[in-house]
């Protein structure tokens, strides 16, 4: 960043002291070969703290920028990030799926995670307030597009009751004290 900072104020100060120098300069032939010098001077002038620095361009080394602390919990946001993403994206489309399928009132949780390549994958899906006796037409449902997954159903007055208890705990969760 230094070297960046060096170019440039060697750059305009060269800059405005060649505007001078051609201002003061008489017209004629002895322009041409003055243009060139000046040409020549900027080129040295912006080149030369390249030349300091051995037209070194360093930028922090993997292990180095991991050791500084602030890569990682960068990590960790983008990692939360595109998890979040992900749910938000599958629940999205689960509700409508099951809206397709005529289970207006059942609503979804869906957990992810990364597996050991970084891949997101799909670990859990719960479905909260399924009609009785749909378990097995909804787990199909679910199935056809996440089929390694675990998925639990609540139906009926089970699931209103933990509906309630988990917007209840999430609320306090939100809460400032």
């Amino acid at each position: 960043m230094q070297t960046l900072k060096s170019v440039i104020f060697i750059a305009c100060a060269v800059g405005i002291v060649s505007s001078a120098v051609r201002l003061a300069a008489p017209a004629g032939g002895i322009s041409k070969n003055l243009n060139m010098v000046i040409g020549a001077v900027m080129l040295l002038a912006v080149v030369s703290p390249f030349m300091d620095s051995r037209f070194e361009l360093s930028l922090p080394k993997p292990d180095e920028a991991a050791d500084a602390g602030i890569p990682s919990s960068m990590t960790e946001l983008s990692k939360q990030y595109y998890l979040s993403s992900a749910e938000n994206s599958v629940e999205k489309y689960l509700r409508e799926k099951l809206r397709s399928a005529g289970y207006e009132s059942a609503y979804t949780d869906i957990k992810a995670e990364l597996d050991e390549y970084n891949y997101i994958v799909i670990s859990s899906v719960t479905l909260y307030n399924a009609p009785k006796g749909s378990e097995q037409a909804l787990t199909e449902l679910v199935r056809e597009d996440i089929p390694d997954c675990e998925i639990t159903i609540y139906n009926g007055a089970d699931s209103v009751a933990m509906g309630y208890e988990k917007d209840k705990e999430a609320a306090l969760e939100g809460a400032e004290i």
